[in-house]
C-alpha cells in the first residue's frame, strides 16, 4: 500500500470518528457508572489468595532466574535468554497482558512480593513506611524510571548484552526496595515504573473494578476517563508517546544511514528531542484550547453530572482551571501511547519473542534441551506479515479514535456544550497530526 494512501486513510478515519462523535454529542459519564459485574464465582477464583501467591512465586522465580542467567550465563548476544525475556517477553508482552487482564503486574510484581516477605521476616508492616509518600511525587518516579528504561532500550549501544540487562535489573530492584522501605508498599503504585506502566495500560482493559471491589466488564474508554489527576501523569504519557515515536524515527532510512548506531550523544539528543517535541506540541494545543474556552463563568456542566476522578468514582469533581488543562486532558494520550506500542512492537513479540522459549531449553549453552526447542528456529510464518501490518495500522487508528472519544468526554465534563465544542478543535488537529506522523513512520520503516 502506498504511504500516502495509508496515511490519508488513517487520518480520514479519525476525522470521520470525530465528526460522528460531535454530531451525536454524548453526555458525560455519570460518576457512579461502573460496568457489568462478573459472576461472583469467577471473581472468587480470580481474587483467590492461593492463585495469586502461586503466580507471584512463579514470576519471582523466573525473575531471579533471568537475572542469574544474565550475570552468569553465556556472555554472547543471541545465546543468552535474558535480553529476550526482558525486552520482548516482559516489556512488550506487558502491553497485551495488561490490556486483557487489567493491572496484572501489580498483582504478580516480584518486588512487592520481596518487600512483603522481608518486612514479615523483620516483623514490620509492609504497608507502613518510615514516612508518608509525598503527594507532590505523583507519577514522577514512574516517569523517571520509564525514561531511563527507554534510553537503555533505544539509545545505549550495549543494551542487548546480558551483563547490561542483569546490572540494570539488580540496580532497579535495589533502588525500589530501598524506596519501599521508606514509603511502604504505596511506593510501588507510582514509584515502580513497570507497575505504573501496566496500571496505566490496564485502564483500557475490559476488566475493571468498581468502588466496592467488584470486578466488572467495561468499555476501554471508561477506565481511561477515571485516571486520577495526579502530578507527573503528563510526563509519563509524553515519555511513552515520545519514545515510541523516536523508535519509529530510528528505523527510517535517514537515521540508519546518517546516524551512527553507537552514538550515545546523538541518540540521547534524538530521544529527548522527540519527547520535548511531543510535549511542546501538546502544550501548544492546550494553550489554544484554553484561549478558545476562556473558562467563562457558568460554563461548567452541573456538578451532579461531572466525571468523578478515580476508578470507581471518588466523588471528586474536576475543576477546569486553566493551569490544569494539560493534566486534565493528559489521559487522552494514553490510547495513543498504547496504539503506538502495539504498532511498533507487535511483530517483535510475535516473531522475535519466540527466542525466549527457544533459548530457555539451554540457558547456559551446555548442550541441554529441557523443553525440546534448542534446535528450533524462529518461525516467521506463524502469523502472516500482512496480518501484522494491518494490526499495526489498525492499532494506530483505533488508538487515536479512542483518544478523540476520551478528549470529547473530558471536554463535555468540564465545560458547557459550546465551550466543549470549541475545545475539541485544537485537540482534533493534534490527533490528526499524530495519526499522520505515526502511520508515515510505520510505513517508511
Amino acid at each position: 500500500m502506498p504511504a500516502w494512501l495509508a496515511t490519508t486513510g488513517a487520518v480520514l478515519a479519525v476525522l470521520v470518528s470525530f465528526a460522528a462523535i460531535s454530531l451525536r454529542w454524548p453526555a458525560p459519564r455519570p460518576a457512579d457508572y461502573s460496568g457489568r459485574p462478573l459472576p461472583a464465582g469467577l471473581q472468587r477464583v480470580l481474587d483467590s489468595e492461593l492463585l495469586r501467591n502461586c503466580l507471584r512465586t512463579v514470576v519471582l522465580v523466573f525473575a531471579v532466574f533471568v537475572i542469574a542467567v544474565a550475570l552468569t550465563g553465556p556472555p554472547r548476544e543471541g545465546l543468552n535468554v535474558a535480553p529476550y525475556a526482558f525486552y520482548i517477553t516482559f516489556w512488550v508482552g506487558l502491553v497485551p497482558a495488561s490490556l486483557l487482564l487489567g493491572p496484572v503486574w501489580r498483582i504478580v510484581n516480584p518486588l512487592r512480593f520481596l518487600h512483603r516477605g522481608v518486612d514479615r521476616l523483620l516483623r514490620l508492616t509492609p504497608d507502613a513506611g518510615a514516612m508518608p509518600m509525598p503527594s507532590w511525587l505523583g507519577w514522577w518516579p514512574a516517569a523517571t524510571w520509564l525514561a531511563i528504561f527507554v534510553w537503555l532500550e533505544l539509545v545505549f549501544p550495549d543494551r542487548s548484552t546480558p551483563q547490561s540487562v542483569g546490572s540494570f535489573l539488580v540496580f532497579y530492584t535495589l533502588v525500589n526496595l530501598i524506596a519501599a522501605r521508606f514509603y511502604g508498599s504505596a511506593w510501588f503504585d507510582r514509584g515502580d515504573g513497570f507497575e505504573a506502566y501496566s496500571t496505566l495500560i490496564a485502564t483500557m482493559s475490559p476488566l475493571g473494578r468498581r468502588g466496592d471491589g467488584r470486578l466488572v466488564l467495561r468499555s476501554p474508554v471508561d477506565g481511561v476517563l477515571r485516571i486520577r489527576d495526579e502530578p507527573g501523569i503528563l510526563a509519563v504519557v509524553v515519555v511513552l508517546v515520545g519514545s515510541t515515536a523516536f523508535d519509529g524515527v530510528t528505523r527510517t532510512r535517514f537515521w540508519v544511514e546518517e546516524v551512527p548506531s553507537d552514538s550515545i550523544i546523538l541518540g540521547t539528543a534524538g530521544l529527548a528531542g522527540m519527547m520535548l517535541a511531543i510535549l511542546m506540541l501538546y502544550l501548544a494545543t492546550m494553550l489554544v484550547a484554553e484561549k478558545l474556552t476562556q473558562h467563562p463563568a457558568g460554563a461548567r456542566t452541573p456538578a451532579s453530572q461531572l466525571l468523578a476522578a478515580g476508578d470507581g468514582g471518588s466523588g471528586t469533581v474536576f475543576d477546569p482551571a486553566p493551569s490544569r488543562l494539560p493534566e486534565r486532558f493528559a489521559p487522552s494520550l494514553v490510547p495513543i501511547a498504547v496504539g503506538y506500542s502495539i504498532a511498533h512492537y507487535a511483530s517483535l513479540l510475535i516473531y522475535e519473542g519466540q527466542g525466549t522459549w527457544i533459548l530457555l531449553s539451554d540457558p547456559y549453552a551446555t548442550g541441554a534441551n529441557y523443553f525440546g526447542t534448542r534446535a528450533a528456529n524462529i518461525d516467521y510464518t506463524v502469523i502472516p506479515q500482512t496480518a501484522v501490518a494491518y494490526t499495526q495500522i489498525g492499532a494506530i487508528v483505533l488508538g487515536h479514535i479512542l483518544a478523540v472519544v476520551v478528549a470529547h468526554y473530558r471536554g463535555v465534563s468540564l465545560f458547557d456544550k459550546a465551550a466543549a465544542r470549541r475545545c475539541q478543535y485544537p485537540l482534533m488537529a493534534l490527533m490528526l497530526f499524530l495519526t499522520g506522523m505515526a502511520v508515515t513512520l510505520l510505513i517508511n520503516t
